[in-house]
């Protein structure tokens, strides 16, 4: 007993020295995000922050700094979001999507191999995996025709990031090409979407986690997408006011918390043209906006919007 009670005091003292605030420091929030919301088993608050550590003695201005180098250094890891030129979602994760299709088409065939000379059991579990096998693969073809229709989209933010209670202007360089589609009305939808994952317990060992996708604020209008001297493609001016009441981007690296999504999609012949960006939005105060490199100034042309 005694033994096994110093096993405990040990992991304990190790998760403090590990994970706790180290001597002569203190933890301030860097952000943080609450809200209630809609569980299976009814409603709850869900919260979440991101912690750093100071000196024990730091100022205010000190505390104020460490936040900004963080949140600097948060944004630098996305270097389209520095620049102003914000990539395409579904062309960063076209490789993601490939490599999956093409590891679970070999598990599948692997498990309908073992199932044909070890055990039938293992057809069953073949015919599962290739249900999503085959998912996958359609996903890729599909992502593979549109790369090949359209190529790469680009939102160019006209200021980034992007800052609550201001203005959202910029263009989406569309990948339709001016002499295949001379006029064309683009629907342009502004979103701001908590992610995160619900996980419901039905007993000690029975846990499932369901993606969850809450919109917090949405806005959406139509425009007519026009040429640009310096594109050979057609550009959609993108123009909201962003509120004040909402959060901002979730910059913590986490597959969860807060997201703008900016999805740009028109109805064409034969394959209808999408295309989404998650981009930066801050809250004020700017000042560790100015330790950014200054995008230049662009102008935002190619765009008529719609009555």
């Amino acid at each position: 007993m005694i033994a096994f009670g110093l096993v405990f005091v040990g992991a304990g003292y190790l998760i403090r020295h590990l994970f706790g605030t180290p001597a002569g420091k203190k933890a301030v929030v860097a952000e943080s995000h609450s809200r209630t919301v809609s569980r299976l088993d009814g409603a709850g608050t869900r919260s979440r922050a991101t912690l750093l550590h100071v000196d024990a003695d730091a100022t205010d201005d000190e505390v104020a700094a460490a936040r900004d180098a963080w949140a600097s250094a948060q944004l630098r890891q996305r270097p389209d979001w520095v620049s102003g030129r914000v990539e395409e979602k579904g062309r960063r994760s076209r490789g993601i999507v490939r490599a999956a299709a093409v590891l679970w088409v070999a598990l599948a065939i692997v498990l309908g191999l073992l199932g044909a000379t070890v055990d039938q059991f293992f057809l069953f579990a073949a015919a599962l995996v290739g249900v999503a096998a085959v998912a996958l693969v359609f996903a890729a073809i599909r992502q593979a025709l549109r790369e090949r229709a359209f190529g790469a989209s680009i939102f160019v933010m006209e200021r980034t990031p992007a800052h609550l209670g201001e203005t959202l202007r910029g263009r989406v360089i569309t990948g339709v090409g001016v002499k295949q589609r001379a006029d064309v009305d683009f629907d342009v939808r502004l979103r701001c979407v908590d992610r995160w994952e619900e996980t419901r317990h039905a007993g000690s060992d029975d846990r499932t986690s369901r993606p969850r996708r809450d919109v917090l604020w949405e806005a959406q209008r139509r425009a007519r997408g026009g040429p640009d001297p310096s594109e050979p493609r057609l550009v959609v001016e993108v123009g909201f006011d962003l509120p004040m009441d909402v959060p901002a981007t979730t910059l913590g690296g986490s597959n969860e918390g807060v997201v703008w999504e900016l999805e740009v999609s028109a109805s064409l012949p034969g394959l209808d043209y999408v295309a989404e960006f998650d981009f930066p939005v801050v809250a004020p105060p700017e000042s560790w906006r100015s330790r950014l490199p200054a995008p230049s100034e662009r102008r935002v042309a190619g765009g008529v919007p719609l009555e």
